[in-house]
């Protein structure tokens, strides 16, 4: 049994009307905001809950830096310490020697 292709198909698409794909992503945005309603109130409590998070994660990004300070600070006063005590060992090796 032989095939014979359909003439009222198109073959070979060449665009994207066949998935109806709109080539602009601005008229896919659009698109896609015409098939939600924003106002929903499910999306009011979404977007209440993402602002809350958004707002956590401001407070531990600046808790992280203010660590991240602190630390750095701890290291250098650390190092200082450990050169005095080292000069300190060196000068009592020479007085003693």
């Amino acid at each position: 049994m032989v095939v014979q292709p359909n003439d009222n198909v198109e073959q070979n698409p060449t665009n994207n009307d066949v998935n109806n794909i709109p080539d602009d992503p601005e008229a896919m945005e659009e698109e896609a905001m015409d098939d939600v309603d924003v106002e929903e109130p499910e999306f009011e409590v979404l977007n209440a809950q993402l602002d809350q998070l958004a707002a956590a994660l401001d407070s531990i990004e600046s808790k992280n830096d203010n660590l991240y300070v602190e630390l750095k600070e701890l290291l250098e006063t650390s190092r200082q310490a450990r050169c005095q005590f080292q000069a300190a060992q060196e000068s009592q090796t020479k007085e003693t020697s």
